[in-house]
């Protein structure tokens, strides 16, 4: 069961490279630019956009596409395709409702900052293909997951909150090279984060993940990734990793476990060659006594 929905996951994720109604969408590789022009969406300023969408479409590079709550919710789902950056005005009252689609927001440019949105009532709230971007002070609530990074690097994902997504909170597929995940508060979902084929240095660091009935954190295949200084707090396994290698565990907060020793971390790794699967323990070298303020 816990294996059928990881693979579900990750296949609705790679799916997703592909938009069967206009073909593929190919990442822009541009660099943000800090000094363009601001899109207002609601509100009643005079030319003020009534759509997100259209307001994105008008934008160019290194514009802000600025979100009033007035008219929220706004019933869309987005794609950038630019370099911009897209802030609502305050998290909890600027939202987005997905209608039931697949995904609420789809993030196809580079250099792209995400902040201040509710997102629900979608599979996905939000999903990157990107590079170097931010996604940060959002609130996620959608079905299979709350958000997810699919063949991207560099990019940084804090201070959301991702609250009853059925799935899988944060998910990371097939993502290397310095993704950072960190002060986000995960809570209820089946498995909190999913870290699947990715590898080099991306860091999970500084989270809260609660009350995950499955897995707080579930890593799958990859390997050279750090996961330290996390609350693993009421899941139902804290931590497990399959056919994965070389991730330092360090300064995490377990609530199942009250000593100072290092703390071991169950799962499998591929034998010599690749040609067998092992069972290995790894360890939390040095636990937190007491949970972090996150």
């Amino acid at each position: 069961m816990k294996k059928c929905l990881v693979v579900g996951v990750i296949l609705l994720f790679i799916g997703m490279s592909v938009i069967p109604s206009t073909g593929t969408i190919t990442k822009q590789s541009y660099e943000q630019v800090s000094s363009g022009n601001t899109l207002y969406v609601g509100g009643s300023g005079p030319g003020n956009y009534s759509s997100i969408q259209e307001a994105i479409d008008d934008s160019n590079i290194g514009d802000t596409v600025f979100v009033y709550d007035d008219s929220s919710p706004y019933h869309e789902n987005l794609l950038v395709d630019k370099s911009i950056s897209l802030i609502g005005k305050n998290k909890e009252t600027t939202i987005i409702d997905g209608g039931f689609d697949i995904i609420v927001i789809w993030v196809v440019a580079n250099s792209v900052t995400i902040s201040g949105f509710t997102l629900r009532n979608a599979n996905i709230g939000l999903l990157g293909s990107t590079n170097s971007s931010i996604v940060s002070d959002n609130i996620f609530s959608c079905y299979q997951a709350g958000l997810g990074l699919l063949t991207s690097s560099n990019n940084q994902i804090f201070d959301n909150a991702v609250v009853s997504g059925y799935e899988v909170g944060i998910a990371i597929v097939d993502s290397s090279n310095k993704n950072v995940v960190s002060d986000n508060i995960i809570r209820s979902t089946y498995i909190g984060i999913l870290i699947s084929g990715s590898c080099f240095f991306n860091k999970i660091s500084s989270n809260t993940i609660k009350q995950c009935s499955e897995y707080g954190i579930w890593i799958y295949w990859s390997f050279l990734n750090f996961v330290n200084k996390n609350n693993f707090i009421d899941n139902g396994c804290s931590a497990y990793f399959e056919n994965s290698s070389f991730i330092l565990w360090w300064g995490n907060y377990w609530d199942d476990w009250s000593s100072s020793r290092p703390r071991p971390i169950n799962g499998t790794r591929y034998g010599p060659l690749l040609k067998t699967t092992d069972p290995w323990t790894t360890y939390d070298w040095r636990p937190a006594q007491e949970p972090y303020d996150i």
